[in-house]
């Protein structure tokens, strides 16, 4: 603003008045364009790769921290692909190595400790598309998983039957979605606080209670008063079905004719500020070259397909993780009741 108005005071002094505006005009762009970032610049400087991982596990993305003789590491699907992006980042730098630094906290903490220049990216099953109240200043790449959504699974098979029943009759134009939010009215619905299964809970399940976790352990563990509907990212739900066993007493919730009962779409995409814009350009370079050869498809069927163990594939290849004094990875899970809306 400063250029500008020295340029108007000159062409007021000089009776040069012609075509003034468009001057003035151009020095408010010029003077409004935000700087490039030189992030990666910092990166290649350092050699270091900042990044965020939930301490609360969404599984197959995010493992819980396992503990060895090595220290802590983590693992799981999102830690390959920083992984990928640390060795793309090393080629970018001339060939410096680029170490990946996970930083394990708590998921809350992530947009802020970002937006505050601790982390250069985070990732974490994070969907783009879900309003975000903390959203404000962040970048979202290209989706590495995309066509997932939010997806339910309950405890006894009455509460599949009652939802399949609420949504027998046809739904006219723009019903669909408003019947199945209604089918779970007056049910007992447990999310991940947080999450965008909590955001889209407190905003669109106005007849269900809502009971807030801060994992999705303590979700199918509570008791008082007892979840009948768990409602998450649908990939992640399907994992924890096939292999978590305290949850052999729990179901997907589907449709009449088995298709899945979804409340949105979701595409998990990195996380990283708005200002990073040579950094968001590698990153979506990296997600293009991942998914043109393959790789991210293989990726997938690895962590989602294959039987493995978590803990073996922390130790052997696990990331080290940097773990906060004021993050315990094995304190308990905690519920409670959200207000009455």
């Amino acid at each position: 603003m400063i250029l500008s108005h020295r340029i108007a005071l000159l062409c007021v002094m000089t009776g040069w008045l012609h075509g003034c505006g468009l001057l003035i005009d151009a020095a408010e762009l010029l003077t409004s364009v935000p700087t490039p970032s030189d992030g990666v610049d910092v990166v290649c400087r350092h050699g270091r790769l900042h990044v965020g991982i939930s301490v609360e596990p969404y599984p197959p993305f995010v493992f819980p921290v396992v503990q060895g003789s090595q220290g802590m590491s983590v693992t799981g699907f999102d830690i390959e692909l920083v992984r990928q992006l640390g060795a793309a980042l090393s080629n970018y730098c001339g060939g410096k190595s680029v170490v990946v630094v996970p930083h394990v906290v708590h998921f809350r903490d992530l947009f802020r400790l970002l937006t505050e220049g601790h982390l250069d990216l985070f990732v974490s099953s994070v969907a783009y598309n879900v309003p975000h109240l903390k959203s404000a200043g962040l970048a979202y790449s290209a989706p590495y998983y995309p066509g997932s959504g939010l997806g339910a699974i309950a405890r006894e098979p009455a509460i599949v039957d009652r939802i399949q029943a609420a949504l027998a009759r046809p739904a006219a134009n723009g019903e669909a979605l408003e019947l199945r939010r209604k089918a779970l009215d007056g049910l007992t619905v447990a999310v991940q606080e947080g999450r965008s299964a909590h955001f889209y809970a407190a905003a669109n399940l106005k007849g269900a209670r809502l009971v807030v976790c801060d994992t999705l352990t303590g979700a199918w563990q509570q008791q008082d008063p007892p979840v009948d509907i768990i409602l998450g990212k649908q990939p992640v739900l399907d994992f924890l079905l096939k292999h978590e066993m305290s949850l052999e007493q729990w179901r997907p919730v589907v449709l009449k004719d088995g298709r899945p009962f979804l409340l949105n779409r979701e595409f998990f995409t990195v996380v990283m500020s708005e200002k990073s814009f040579r950094l968001h350009w590698l990153v979506n370079d990296v997600l293009f070259e991942l998914e043109e050869s393959g790789k991210l498809a293989a990726m997938q069927r690895r962590w989602f397909d294959e039987n493995y163990r978590f803990t073996e594939r922390a130790v052997v290849e696990g990331l080290p993780a940097v773990v906060l004094p004021s993050v315990d990875p094995a304190a308990p899970s905690r519920c409670h009741l959200a207000q009455a809306r």
